[in-house]
C-alpha cells in the first residue's frame, strides 16, 4: 500500500515539474494543459490533479487567457465569430468565452473590420467591380466578420470612405 501511495506520489511530483515547464514559454488554458500532460503520458486523473492546483495557484485562468486573446486577435484584425471559435478550439468554457467577449462593444467590431479592410485595399488597389468587391467580403468573412460587418465595409470603400 505504501509502495503504491509512493509511486502516485513521485508520478504527481513528476507531472507538477511537467507542468510548470509547459507553462514557462507561454500561458495556457485548463484544457491545453490537461491535453499536454496526457500526451506526456500522466494519467488522466493525474492530469487533473495538477491542473486542478495550477488552476487554484493562479497559474492557469482561462478567463485571463481569453481576455489577452481577444486582445491580441482585436489588434490583428480578426472578427468576433473568427475570435470566437479560436477560444472554443483552444478550450475555453463558452460561458468563459461569453463573458469576455461581452466586454468587446459593436463599435470595436466595425473599427477592427475597417482596420483588416483597409489592409486588404492595399493589396487590391482599388475597388473596380463585383469581383473585387467580393474578395474583400470574402476576406473580411474569413477573418470572423459577421455578413453587415462585411457588407458594410465593402460599401463605405464604393462610397469613397477609405477604411480607417
Amino acid at each position: 500500500m505504501a509502495e503504491a501511495e509512493e509511486r502516485e506520489g513521485k508520478e504527481l511530483g513528476r507531472a507538477r515539474a511537467k507542468a510548470v515547464r509547459l507553462l514557462g514559454p507561454a500561458p495556457l488554458t485548463a484544457a491545453q494543459l490537461t491535453d499536454r500532460l496526457r500526451r506526456c503520458g500522466f494519467a488522466a486523473a493525474v492530469a487533473a490533479q495538477v491542473v486542478a492546483e495550477c488552476v487554484g495557484n493562479g497559474w492557469v485562468d482561462d478567463a485571463d487567457y481569453a481576455r489577452r486573446w481577444i486582445e491580441r486577435r482585436r489588434r490583428q484584425g480578426y472578427g468576433m465569430a473568427r475570435i470566437r471559435a479560436e477560444l472554443k478550439q483552444r478550450g475555453i468554457d463558452e460561458q468563459v468565452a461569453a463573458a469576455a467577449l461581452a466586454d468587446e462593444d459593436e463599435g470595436e467590431e466595425l473599427r477592427a473590420a475597417r482596420r483588416a479592410g483597409a489592409r486588404k485595399l492595399k493589396s487590391l488597389g482599388t475597388i473596380r467591380d463585383d469581383r473585387d468587391r467580393a474578395k474583400l467580403a470574402r476576406f473580411l468573412a474569413a477573418r470572423g466578420f459577421a455578413g453587415p460587418t462585411a457588407r458594410r465595409i465593402v460599401e463605405e470603400v464604393e462610397e469613397g470612405a477609405e477604411p480607417e
